[in-house]
């Protein structure tokens, strides 16, 4: 392994930590932190009239800066997450199993860590089906599930470097502009972790946010857009949903 590679893989574990420190989590009987240990943002659950919330499972193309100069590292994810951390057997998404993680009693279902940052095969977001195998264990149900992805997209603006805050802040993006797909947007100050969230925006390119919305937010912040589409499992008592969405991110300063 070269030094150009070892660079690269220390990178990406750092981008991974990062992320993981400063991801929005689904809400849900399990709490926030619990629900989603993926270290990327994610949508709240979606809410069933009458229904308990009974999992999440999530596809997920995300991407980062490693090198200043350099294509930014790409990865697809898969993450599940049931009940309050209970056990559902074996879980696959495309025919891909995801690896049972365990702490403190609950378990959840990754396919990239730390020690292992591989991206999934047999899943691509080009508008195709993710189809979710659950084995089903104790309370959990075996079921299948299956979401459309959404297609890959543009962010056009804002660009690493200086914003004045005071102005707000215009987002854009282009690529596959429709009303099947949602957007999600996220703002983070990285020194306090003072966040600005909207989801279930229309995809049409674009999102202001008003100069009151970011008084909170100073310096540097990351920027995280989210194109998403998710589809429901129920049962007589309970809902699952599945999420599979794409990730881009920019740090600016804000001033």
């Amino acid at each position: 392994m070269n030094k150009l590679q070892i660079k690269l893989l220390y990178l990406l574990f750092a981008g991974l930590l990062f992320s993981c420190s400063s991801s929005t989590d689904s809400n849900g009987d399990g709490g926030e932190s619990d629900i989603n240990k993926s270290g990327q943002p994610m949508p709240s659950v979606t809410s069933v009239e009458g229904l308990e919330f009974g999992g999440v499972l999530a596809t997920v193309l995300f991407e980062f800066e490693t090198i200043p100069g350099f294509p930014a590292a790409q990865f697809a994810m898969g993450y599940a997450w049931f009940g309050n951390g209970d056990n559902a057997g074996d879980v696959a998404v495309n025919e891909q199993p995801l690896m049972a993680e365990s702490q403190s009693g609950s378990t959840w279902y990754n396919s990239f860590s730390q020690t292992n940052p591989s991206s999934l095969n047999n899943v691509s977001f080009n508008g195709s089906n993710h189809n979710w195998e659950v084995a089903g264990n104790g309370d959990i149900p075996a079921f299948d599930l299956a979401v459309s992805s959404p297609s890959s997209f543009t962010l056009t603006s804002p660009v690493s470097g200086n914003i004045d805050k005071s102005n707000g802040l215009n987002i854009t993006w282009v690529g596959s502009l429709n009303n099947t797909d949602s957007m999600l947007v996220l703002v983070v100050d990285l020194s306090n972790s003072k966040t600005y969230i909207a989801q279930g925006l229309p995809n049409n390119g674009q999102h202001s946010i008003e100069a009151a919305d970011l008084s909170d937010i100073s310096g540097e912040a990351m920027i995280q857009v989210v194109k998403y589409r998710y589809n429901l499992y129920q049962t007589e008592t309970k809902f699952y949903q599945a999420v599979a969405e794409i990730v881009k991110q920019v740090t600016v300063t804000f001033q």
